[in-house]
């Protein structure tokens, strides 16, 4: 008898589990409907084409020019400087 219970509340366990999980593959479908109706839309020419944008390169910040501070040298001016270098 106890190991009847034991099962009977495994099954309504996965029941619930299993319930959740066609909830979500329902609404899944539904998105994916949508989406295709959408498609169909579009290749029947139904709506317009619109174009991507691409987006464009982002302006340097000011200060940046992107010089070597010194000759072979680009851009390691930042930092202290290594206390086993000869002066």
């Amino acid at each position: 008898m106890a190991t009847d219970l034991s099962k009977l509340q495994e099954i309504i366990n996965n029941a619930e589990q299993n319930e959740a999980v066609i909830a979500q593959v329902q609404r899944t479908v539904g998105k994916v409907n949508a989406l295709l109706a959408e498609l169909t839309q579009l290749l029947n020419g139904e709506l317009p084409v619109t174009a991507r944008k691409k987006p464009g390169r982002q302006p340097k910040a000011a200060g940046e020019t992107g010089a070597p501070d010194e000759a072979g040298q680009p851009g390691k001016k930042r930092g202290r400087k290594p206390k086993n270098t000869a002066e």
